[in-house]
């Protein structure tokens, strides 16, 4: 069975040096999960997820240097979050479709 984490809703971390430590612990405990039942998964699936999940990671790097130029813009702080929650969210999906076919 996947992992169920509390994540704070997206827009509860908009600072970025008090919310997105929730987010990657959350990411970590996810990828984890993920990376155990990698083997349930057919080869396209993830493929694609993996693709996917290259492009929120750039995003991310992007908004965290942003936000670092800029710490107190609300909305690059906005959109860091809201990048590492389309991440989590993509990997819940990930581990429950996993997690159904083992």
């Amino acid at each position: 069975t996947p992992a169920v984490m509390a994540v704070p809703s997206p827009g509860v971390a908009r600072n970025v040096g008090l919310g997105t430590q929730h987010y990657d612990a959350a990411i970590a405990d996810l990828e984890r999960t993920l990376d155990q039942h990698r083997g349930q998964l057919d080869t396209s699936t993830v493929r694609v997820i993996e693709q996917n999940l290259k492009l929120i990671d750039r995003a991310i790097a992007q908004a965290r240097a942003a936000v670092r130029a800029d710490p107190s813009s609300v909305y690059l702080n906005s959109h860091l979050a809201d990048a590492m929650q389309r991440k989590i969210e993509l990997l819940r999906r990930a581990t429950a479709i996993a997690g159904a076919a083992s």
